[in-house]
């Protein structure tokens, strides 16, 4: 595993996922949510459990989850719980920002 580079710096990774947003990154084979709450990121896997449907396609609420747009399903940003115990939970991922950029752990 090692971290790899998705933004240059904070102004292009704000510019490119505003406040409440999410974001497909594809890293390899791996498909995350990237997700900006108050300029804190948040990286978790994109596929939802349930159905498969794209997370970075669904809305944030005000619990900071991601509801999935297919059948609701919501999943937290800071560890994965889907929040009603219906589902399996969904992989996070560590992200850093620094003077280098915004980078994930994978």
């Amino acid at each position: 595993m090692k971290w790899i580079k998705i933004f240059a710096d904070l102004k292009i990774a704000r510019e490119t996922i505003p406040h409440n947003n999410s974001k497909l990154v594809i890293i390899g084979e791996k498909r995350i949510c990237l997700s900006n709450i108050n300029d804190a990121f948040y990286a978790i896997q994109d596929l939802c459990p349930h159905s498969g449907h794209s997370l970075s396609q669904g809305k944030i609420n005000y619990l900071n989850e991601v509801v999935c747009p297919l059948h609701g399903y919501r999943f937290s940003l800071k560890d994965g719980q889907e929040g009603d115990h219906k589902c399996k939970d969904v992989q996070t991922y560590r992200v850093k920002v620094d003077e280098e950029g915004l980078f994930i752990f994978v």
